[in-house]
């Protein structure tokens, strides 16, 4: 069994300060990092230029603004603390990058489980939680998810979107341009 997957702790300061949110309105719960790039934020890159058009990261800021946030924000990191002041959180159901590996209970518990020591305190007081891809069926693996606060949604790359098994209305209600957005002005 592999014991070497690359860890991405989760950024001390953002953990403490998602763990401080009374309202947690959102949270977008990832599978894991992506390598290339990867911060200690999930979906978070060091630059704007690093998050390339199509990839997770780039639609979930597309999706969570009315223009896209480098307008606003020097870098995707102080975007991602100020999306904390509006209550939404980005977390990773793993922590260590999984290789591509096929998620499973018996290779990766102890990796989720770890995450979820992490996250549980900030996902207990959550609003709406979006498990993006695998990032459910993992989340499943250590917890009762409850369907009224977790929604399973597809990953939100645009890989996905173009995949055949997904269903683009769904895909397409998450994390087209502004519909987070739209939902978070809604509700608040």
């Amino acid at each position: 069994m592999k014991n070497d997957y690359k860890l991405f702790p989760l950024d001390n300061d953002y953990q403490s300060k998602a763990s401080d949110i009374i309202d947690v309105r959102l949270v977008i719960l990832g599978q894991d990092p992506f390598p290339t790039g990867a911060t200690s934020i999930p979906f978070v890159k060091l630059k704007w230029s690093d998050l390339k058009k199509g990839s997770a990261g780039y639609n979930v800021f597309n999706s969570l603004y009315e223009k896209f946030p480098s307008e606003y924000f020097e870098t995707p990191k102080e975007c991602a603390f100020a999306l904390l002041n509006l209550g939404v959180v980005f977390l990773n159901c793993s922590y260590h990058y999984l290789d591509d590996d096929t998620v499973s209970k018996v290779k990766h518990f102890r990796f989720i489980s770890c995450a979820f020591d992490v996250n549980e305190p900030i996902l207990k007081r959550a609003e709406v939680i979006l498990a993006c891809g695998e990032a459910h069926r993992m989340l499943g693996m250590v917890t009762t998810v409850d369907t009224n606060v977790v929604k399973k949604v597809p990953h939100p790359s645009t890989q996905s979107r173009n995949n055949p098994t997904i269903e683009n209305k769904i895909w397409d209600k998450h994390w087209s341009k502004k519909m987070l957005h739209n939902v978070l002005s809604s509700n608040g």
